[in-house]
């Protein structure tokens, strides 16, 4: 297995090496998976031996964790989000060889030094089809607001070792694991600081590409998603607008949106749609559809009676009159 990194002589330490084999699987998913990690795992080679050791270093409200085992599959249950205290977010570098992933539905390569980022209160399922040779930060959620209002949605980002500035993210988390433990304890919080400052830049990068070859732009498209919330009202708002505003292509913004569920228009629609459900119950009643509708961003009442029906099966007039919040 690869070089250990973590070498705190206070660390807590698992190692399947002093247990009998045959029950070397079950110590590890027992004692490391479901008391440490809080996850159910399985075998990803169910005849094979199994080794494992796991080394975790707490800093603050900061842990770093080392792992290194035979391949394993990790899954997250409701019933492992129930029983975590505080939700966080995981930063993974892969410290040796290459490896294949599968995420969900989501199946990527990486090689050592790429980054992985996971939401540690989301149920989910990680297959990882080769050794596990990977160095864990766990950050509070809450230490990651200042940089992007919704850090759930990095889940599954990636930042290839490929680039420069991917090059530098996973050096200086690899150098901040091995010094950390001779660092003064009042500076290591500025540190992790200026270590997710350093990760973000990586991640709104438009030169970052991930294992795929798709720009990994998630706080980018949080900024746009946000803009878009509060300019609403404006019907200027569209596609265009919004690439001139934050100086890309139009093809770029599109891209940003390409994975999501519906295309941007239709989410500017949706948003719009929301806010005038909300209007006509909040708003004074004297204030007509119309003022209502072009509150909402709409520059034609027909078109906007047209599109509240289709999405609530109900007129504006209708809606108002029967008083209820529709979502």
């Amino acid at each position: 297995m690869a070089r250990s990194v973590l070498q705190n002589s206070d660390a807590l330490y698992f190692s399947t090496k002093d247990v009998e084999a045959k029950n070397s699987f079950a110590y590890w998913k027992d004692m490391v998976c479901n008391h440490i990690i809080n996850v159910d795992c399985e075998k990803s080679h169910s005849d094979a031996d199994f080794n494992g050791r796991l080394r975790v270093e707490n800093y603050g409200d900061v842990v770093l964790s080392e792992m290194h085992s035979q391949a394993c599959h990790f899954i997250r249950k409701p019933e492992h989000i129930q029983k975590t205290k505080n939700d966080f977010i995981l930063v993974t570098l892969r410290l040796d060889s290459k490896a294949r992933k599968m995420l969900d539905a989501k199946t990527f390569n990486i090689t050592s030094g790429d980054i992985s980022i996971y939401h540690g209160a989301r149920a989910s399922r990680l297959h990882v089809n080769d050794n596990v040779d990977a160095l864990i930060y766990q950050f509070p959620i809450n230490n990651l607001y200042k940089y992007i209002k919704h850090p759930e949605d990095l889940h599954g980002s990636l930042i290839s070792n490929k680039s420069q500035l991917g090059k530098l993210i996973s050096g200086y988390m690899l150098t901040l694991a091995t010094e950390v433990g001779r660092i003064a304890p009042t500076t290591i919080p500025v540190i992790f600081d200026n270590f997710l400052q350093l990760l973000f830049l990586g991640l709104s990068s438009d030169k970052q590409k991930d294992m795929q070859a798709v720009c990994v732009q998630l706080p980018l498209r949080t900024q746009i998603k946000d803009y878009i919330t509060l300019n609403l009202a404006n019907p200027l708002l569209s596609p265009e607008y919004i690439a001139r505003n934050f100086r890309i292509s139009l093809r770029y913004l599109y891209n940003l949106f390409e994975n999501d569920d519906t295309t941007l228009c239709q989410f500017i629609m949706n948003e719009r749609l929301i806010l005038s459900n909300k209007r006509l119950l909040q708003d004074s009643p004297t204030k007509s559809i119309s003022e209502i509708a072009f509150d909402s961003g709409f520059s034609n009442v027909s078109h906007f009676c047209k599109m509240f029906k289709k999405k609530y099966n109900i007129t504006p007039s209708e809606f108002r009159g029967a008083g209820k919040t529709l979502k």
